[in-house]
Parts: structure tokens; sequence; C-alpha cells
């Protein structure tokens, strides 16, 4: 399951930051992140498709550093011990996936992200 904040009911419901590990990284030492998902149809309007092939344009997304909704600050997050077995593995360039030999279009595994999960905070009695 891909991890989406869930400090308040509204990005619960309206899940507008979300945590991704870029498929250019390692599934064994990829370090993800969280970013502000946005509309496709804006993007297609502010950055022509030839843009979208640069890889910088993926870096250039904006990073989120808090909850739009309630201004909760994102938590940290660490890899899963043990990671599913399930997890996208890309190592020919992006065109199928290692675990299934299905072509990424197709692929039904998890993706990288999902590998992660939040650090849970311990309490200070």
């Amino acid at each position: 399951m891909i991890p989406i904040l869930t400090c308040c009911e509204a990005s619960r419901n309206y899940p507008t930051v979300t945590f991704t590990v870029d498929f250019g990284e390692k599934s064994e030492d990829g370090k993800g992140y969280w970013y502000v998902r946005s509309n496709s149809k804006l993007e297609d309007y502010y950055r022509p498709s030839e843009a979208k092939m640069d890889p910088s344009w993926y870096e250039n997304r904006p990073h989120a550093k808090f909850c739009p909704y309630c201004g909760t600050p994102v938590p940290k997050m660490r890899r899963k011990d043990p990671a599913p077995k399930t997890l996208t593995v890309v190592t020919d360039g992006g065109y199928y996936c290692d675990t299934c030999s299905e072509r990424l279009n197709c692929c039904m595994c998890d993706p990288l992200s999902s590998a992660f999960e939040p650090v849970r905070e311990k309490k200070r009695s």
C-alpha cells in the first residue's frame, strides 16, 4: 500500500501528499520522500511532455514538509524489515518488472514506496 498521511480526516479522505521512491533508485538503497500530488492535466499544461522525459522534472516536484490540511509535520519513514516480497523491481531501465516479468504498465506488484512505514515516536511518561 502506498503510504499517505493519516494525521487528520481530510488527509485520509483527500490524499494530496504521498510518499514515493523513484524508479531510478535501487530498491535496496532507495530513499523516498513525501511530495505534493497534482492534477495530471495541470502538469500537462505547465510542463510539456518533452520536459517530463528529463529526470530533473521528477526531482523538482514540490516536496511536502507538513500536512496541507492540519499543519502536522510529515512522519519520518523507515524501511520495513522484512521488506514485502511483492515489490516492483526494475533493472532493465524501466521496461519490465523483475518480480513478475510483466511490462511495467501491466505490473500489479507493490510500488517501492510500500516497503516503508512511519517511524513511531516513543511517548515519554
